[in-house]
């Protein structure tokens, strides 16, 4: 493993993720969360810089629950399938 870091990171980052998803619930790694976000439709609300800034760190994970790309995407979902509808309500 050591020897992929060095000479090819990325795809060492990638293996590396997929192994960490085993002690999740539900996990996504930056990659799946662009591939799932680039075929939403409306575009969700916020970006993930935003969004991450108006958490508290403390929020945004909950071992072996969720991890916090599985939370932004959920958060996205919602309020891109629901959002004009909760904005209503509130």
């Amino acid at each position: 493993m050591y020897k992929m870091i060095e000479n090819n990171p990325s795809l060492a980052k990638e293996y590396i993720e997929q192994l960490e998803s085993v002690k999740w619930n539900n996990y996504l790694t930056d990659k799946e969360v662009d591939n799932i976000l680039s075929n939403m439709s409306p575009k969700p609300y916020w970006s993930k810089t935003n969004w991450e800034s108006m958490l508290d760190n403390k929020l945004r994970e909950e071992t072996p629950y969720f991890n916090h790309n599985a939370l932004y995407v959920t958060m996205s979902m919602i309020s891109s399938d629901s959002g004009e509808t909760l904005q209503n309500v509130v």
